[in-house]
């Protein structure tokens, strides 16, 4: 191992840093030790953001494949867009979520809301 090490070492592999986002084209820029993507309306920044705020309001059943799953189909561009969402257009898209409970969950407090 300390001879793969020193190989490594000695003859690094050179690669090149993006010069443009690879979701949107967009402009990039160092912020600190992070290459950003510049462009507000990244889909790749907004499927992030969108998956922050999801964590932040404490539901899990809605993991990365959804969200991306929403985002690519149009119904999410922003982290408003969520409050938008249904049950049945949840049931509508074209991948199944993580965890499909948390449609029926919502389903529930929608009937609950209806019959208060």
């Amino acid at each position: 191992q300390q001879q793969q090490w020193q190989r490594r070492r000695t003859n690094p592999t050179l690669f090149s840093l993006p010069t443009k986002c690879p979701s949107c084209d967009g402009v990039v820029e160092w912020h600190g030790e992070h290459l950003l993507c510049m462009n507000l309306w990244c889909s790749s920044k907004q499927q992030q953001l969108a998956r922050r705020w999801l964590k932040t309001l404490g539901i899990p059943q809605w993991g990365p494949r959804l969200v991306q799953a929403l985002c690519d189909q149009g119904l999410v561009r922003t982290v408003s867009d969520l409050y938008t969402l249904t049950p049945k257009v949840l049931t509508q898209l074209q991948t199944k979520p993580e965890q499909p409970e948390a449609i029926e969950e919502m389903e529930d407090a929608e009937e609950e809301e209806e019959e208060e």
